[in-house]
């Protein structure tokens, strides 16, 4: 039993180790990046009232002369979807929207502090009809300019393939461009 205590104990403390590590990576010689990614934020939860949460996410990373750091996390709207089981039971299915929260400056400069992004950001590409039934789902870094940062953003019905693809960028005076993307681009594309 004593054994098996300290394993428990031997184990958490290297789960706990390895979180909030951060990753140097360098894709040319002149740049190197520095990003700082919570990585133990990976379960998701679902409360009392049936609605299923999902885990912030926190990224933190400095490209060129921009520092570039937000955090995706739930906000207090909530997606409903009728479902149907494999018994043919029909339930009612709740997740939590999602907002990001960006802040951005260049060479010391703040072009954006704490702003919130959410799908209604994005009210111009997605009709108004169906905008209730969509989470803000994926938010990345897609490329740094020396004029802008562009963002790709994924608004997606919750567990489905049904989304909207958009480019999202913000110029260095702080002015958003919002395009949908037609097609979705291969990852390795720039």
């Amino acid at each position: 039993m004593k054994k098996v205590f300290i394993f428990s104990k031997l184990f958490t403390f290297l789960i706990l180790f390895s979180c909030n590590r951060t990753e140097q990576k360098n894709t040319n010689s002149s740049l190197k990046d520095t990003v700082t990614i919570n990585q133990c934020l990976s379960v998701d939860t679902i409360d009392k009232k049936n609605i299923a949460h999902f885990d912030a996410i926190k990224i933190d990373t400095i490209i060129s002369n921009y520092n570039i750091s937000y955090l995706i996390r739930d906000n207090d709207d909530i997606i409903s979807r009728q479902a149907v089981t494999s018994k043919g039971d029909s339930i009612l299915l709740e997740y939590a929207d999602r907002s990001v929260f960006i802040s951005l400056t260049y060479n010391g400069q703040a072009i954006l502090s704490n702003k919130e992004i959410n799908k209604q950001t994005f009210a111009s590409i997605i009709p108004k009809n169906e905008i209730k039934q969509y989470q803000l789902w994926l938010f990345y870094i897609k490329k740094v300019e020396v004029e802008g940062v562009l963002f790709n953003v994924n608004i997606c019905m919750p567990d489905t393939d049904i989304c909207y693809f958009i480019a999202l960028y913000i110029a260095k005076s702080g002015d958003f461009t919002i395009s949908k993307i037609e097609q979705y681009e291969d990852e390795t594309d720039d």
